[in-house]
């Protein structure tokens, strides 16, 4: 028998048990396609031009691929905030310049 209790203790909102935003840098970095298609040509071009205008975009277009591919509920996608994306923009520079001084 259940208590009508227990169904207090039933989460609303789904959640991951992993950090979304370690996921989408790890697929964006080991997905063969996505990384040949997208992202190596966009850094290859900031660094040509010096311009990074291109980084938000790409990391758009890959939360959103990412999301599709692993059926990420919406609810968990919208919560991706600007300063999210900014901490994976950083960690994306940093892992380029390292990439350079090697």
């Amino acid at each position: 028998m259940v208590r009508l209790t227990e169904f207090n203790h039933i989460e609303k909102e789904p959640k991951l048990d992993y950090d979304l935003m370690d996921d989408v840098y790890f697929y964006m970095m080991n997905d063969d396609d996505f990384y040949r298609k997208n992202y190596y040509p966009t850094m290859n071009k900031c660094k040509q031009t010096g311009d990074n205008e291109a980084v938000m975009p790409l990391i758009d277009s890959c939360i959103k691929e990412y999301c599709m591919k692993y059926k990420i509920p919406k609810q968990i996608a919208d919560q991706i905030t600007p300063e999210d994306k900014n901490l994976l923009m950083q960690r994306m520079m940093d892992a380029e310049k390292e990439n350079e001084e090697q």
